[in-house]
C-alpha cells in the first residue's frame, strides 16, 4: 500500500505543530495493502487525490502502469471507494503517465467534483520517488523505524526532486515514510508507517525543528 497524503498548512510558523498533528491523525486512519509479486517485477499501487485540473502524482516511479481507477469522493483522503475493486477502471486512452515526474493526467473529469485515483503497476528497484512541488532542501526519509542516511541509504537530486533509494525497499512490505513541503503544502508518502509510529513521530519532530 502507498498513499500520497497532502494537506494545507494553516500557518508557516506553526509547521512543527501542524505537520506532527496531521500525521498523528492520519496514522489512525485505515490503510489498505497490496502484495508484491513473488516472481518477476514487483508491483504496488498508489491511492491519491486528483486536482481540479485532472492531474495527480504517484510519488513512486512506476516502470509500467497496469490499471487506473477513479472514484468521486467526499473527503480529502477517502480511498475506501477503491476497496473490493471499486471505482471506474479507465481505458489507456483516458489517461497519460509521465515516469519522469510521476504525474498522471486523467482526461474528461468534471472539474466541479472531487476525485481520487488508484494507480497500479510495476516499480523500479531500487525504488525512485519524485517529490511533487518540493521546496525542502533536505526531505525526510525514514525506513524501518530509523532516519535514513543520505548518501548511504538514498540519494536526493534537488534539480529533479527525486529520491533514489540505494538500499532494497519493498513498497508493500517495508515500513517507510517520506516527508517534504512547499510554501503552501506539507506532504507525506508512506507504507506501514503505523508499525513504527512512535519512532517516526520523534524523527519528524527533530527534522521539523531543523527547518525553522
Amino acid at each position: 500500500m502507498n498513499e500520497f497524503l497532502r494537506y494545507n498548512r494553516f500557518m508557516r510558523n506553526f509547521r512543527l505543530h501542524g505537520f506532527f498533528s496531521v500525521l498523528l491523525i492520519l496514522a489512525a486512519s485505515a490503510f489498505v495493502s497490496c502484495s508484491s509479486a513473488k516472481v518477476g517485477p514487483k508491483t504496488t499501487f498508489v491511492n491519491t487525490n486528483v486536482g481540479a485540473d485532472g492531474t495527480a502524482w504517484t510519488t513512486c516511479v512506476f516502470s509500467s502502469v497496469t490499471q487506473v481507477r477513479v472514484a468521486e469522493v467526499s473527503g480529502i483522503n477517502s480511498y475506501s471507494a477503491f476497496e473490493g475493486g471499486g471505482g471506474r477502471t479507465l481505458e489507456v486512452a483516458a489517461y497519460s503517465y509521465d515516469p519522469e515526474t510521476g504525474r498522471i493526467s486523467i482526461f474528461g473529469l468534471d472539474s466541479s467534483k472531487r476525485y481520487a485515483v488508484h494507480v497500479e503497476g510495476t516499480y523500479k528497484s531500487p525504488a525512485v520517488f519524485v517529490l511533487a512541488e518540493n521546496e525542502c532542501k533536505n526531505p525526510l526519509v525514514m525506513v524501518e523505524g530509523r532516519r535514513a542516511v543520505p548518501g548511504t541509504d538514498y540519494e536526493y537530486d534537488a534539480s529533479s526532486s527525486k529520491v533514489r533509494m540505494k538500499i532494497p525497499l519493498d513498497l508493500d512490505g517495508s515500513s517507510f515514510e517520506i516527508c517534504w513541503f512547499s510554501s503552501q503544502k506539507d506532504s507525506a508518502f508512506a507504507n506501514r508507517a503505523e508499525a513504527f509510529r512512535a519512532e517516526y513521530d520523534g524523527i519528524i519532530r527533530e527534522w521539523l525543528s531543523e527547518q525553522n
